[in-house]
């Protein structure tokens, strides 16, 4: 479905949701935005750092090691990024290692968001353990208006809920879904 949407479409959506999760109440005061490098046909989050940067906040973002583990690294800009895993831009070794806290957003892909905080991933699981490891962090989900569907589909034990959805057409709120 992402792909079908045009480069135009997607450019200007990524920016409505940047401006979306600027306006949301607690950006003030958060210090760390934990963030994944685009690829193909996701919401372009490379102009997002820059703008975190701007606001002086620290910008983190996801390496993948095996048995569906990640870690976030600090980058202080795009350069600190290379081809890693799967050839997503990772980190680069010398990268500090940040944990999130209350203070913290992880913005979180998908496939689909439903309508109760659920989405479906990419299938190796790695956002779903990193919530179980720091639920302090506020999950945030991160799509186009497309990808929200209000049904409500199966899950596992080990799936674990966002707090919010953000899209370029509106912001969903699942603060019961805090874990």
């Amino acid at each position: 479905m992402r792909d079908g949407l045009s480069a135009a479409y997607r450019d200007g959506a990524s920016l409505k949701i940047l401006e979306a999760l600027l306006r949301l109440p607690d950006y003030e005061r958060i210090r760390r935005v934990f963030l994944f490098c685009s690829v193909g046909s996701e919401p372009a989050t490379t102009p997002w750092m820059e703008r975190f940067w701007r606001d002086e906040k620290q910008v983190a973002c996801p390496r993948t090691f095996s048995g569906g583990q990640m870690e976030f690294y600090r980058v202080r800009s795009i350069a600190d990024c290379a081809p890693g895993r799967y050839g997503i831009p990772e980190p680069t070794e010398g990268c500090p290692l940040l944990v999130p806290d209350e203070d913290t957003w992880v913005l979180t892909p998908g496939l689909l968001f439903d309508g109760r905080g659920y989405r479906i991933g990419y299938g190796g699981g790695f956002y779903d353990r990193y919530m179980t490891r720091f639920p302090e962090a506020h999950y945030i989900g991160v799509g186009f208006a497309d990808q929200y569907r209000e049904e409500n589909w199966p899950v596992s034990p080990f799936d674990r809920r966002i707090e919010r959805l953000v899209t370029d057409l509106g912001v969903y709120l699942y603060e019961e879904g805090r874990q």
